[in-house]
């Protein structure tokens, strides 16, 4: 992405960050989702979602410059009114449902569907369904974090993962409540990159990359975990290690198992990630009646 030197751009820093934390956020995201009682239409998204929001929020106290291809450089406010205006901000799952079902706001063979919210956009239909239908498709505790990797909320200013301001406003943009900030933002600043000075990336990095420590405020406590039926800790490290390590290749247990504690916080023995692995084994080879 173009950014004049000495800047790095948010998408560069959305890569490294969903490189590095998407395995780990899909796992907190269905664990929350999962013990709740009752999620409304407006309030679920895909894991993806969830760690697009926390992404999101860990950008939204720097300095955000706008970059147009002629080198110039606008700092933007990301958040206004105590809140209420966002740059960041992001239509529900249930608007971008109704968006993605009208032709007109959706264009041409869905081209402001793929230009704003990526390929890997998808529109929730069961709108009526909200958390049972939530939890049956991303279950807590099955499957691998990136079967499927989609989002289902389309967002308003930037293009999603390139983080540029489209040349002109989405069809949904006229409809926001916040008419007078993202419309004139994306007006001012079409086509601009969206980008950090390299010393506060270098900063950025060292807090949400290296060090993490966003994840522990985020994840449940034991208490509120046991609610969602937390499966015995052999199925647990078996689901971690799966995730790592989906052929069930690995060097060593020991490597396996530190793996498992830098990814995911849980600490387990190698017997018991060995017992787990040798007892799923012998579930694949028994003979089926």
């Amino acid at each position: 992405m173009f950014c004049p030197p000495e800047y790095v751009s948010v998408a560069e820093l959305w890569k490294e960050f969903i490189d590095k934390h998407y395995v780990r956020l899909s796992a907190i995201a269905r664990q929350k989702y999962c013990v709740q009682a009752d999620i409304l239409p407006d309030e679920f998204g895909s894991p993806l979602d969830f760690s697009e929001d926390v992404f999101l929020s860990l950008i939204n106290d720097m300095d955000v410059f706008a970059a147009a291809d002629d080198g110039r450089l606008t700092r933007l406010e990301t958040v206004l009114d105590g809140g209420r205006s966002r740059l960041f901000s992001k239509l529900s799952v249930f608007e971008s449902a109704l968006v993605a079902s009208d032709p007109q706001e959706a264009g041409p063979d869905n081209y402001w569907l793929y230009k704003m919210g990526s390929r890997s956009f998808e529109a929730w239909t069961d709108l009526e369904c909200g958390s049972t239908t939530w939890r049956q498709r991303y279950p807590f505790g099955v499957g691998q974090a990136s079967e499927l990797a989609v989002f289902h909320t389309l967002p308003i200013t930037f293009e999603r993962t390139r983080f540029i301001i489209p040349d002109q406003p989405p069809p949904w943009s006229g409809d926001v409540i916040d008419e007078h900030f993202l419309p004139r933002v994306i007006q001012a600043f079409a086509g601009c990159a969206l980008c950090l000075s390299a010393e506060q990336a270098k900063r950025w990095r060292g807090r949400h990359i290296v060090k993490s420590r966003f994840l522990t405020s985020l994840e449940l406590s034991p208490a509120a975990a046991t609610q969602v039926g937390r499966p015995g800790k052999q199925s647990q490290a078996l689901h971690h290690y799966l995730q790592l390590h989906p052929s069930g290749q690995h060097s060593t247990l020991t490597k396996a198992c530190r793996e498992i504690k830098q990814q995911f916080g849980l600490i387990v023995a190698t017997k018991t990630l060995g017992r787990a692995i040798k007892a799923a084994d012998m579930e694949k080879t028994k003979p089926r009646k």
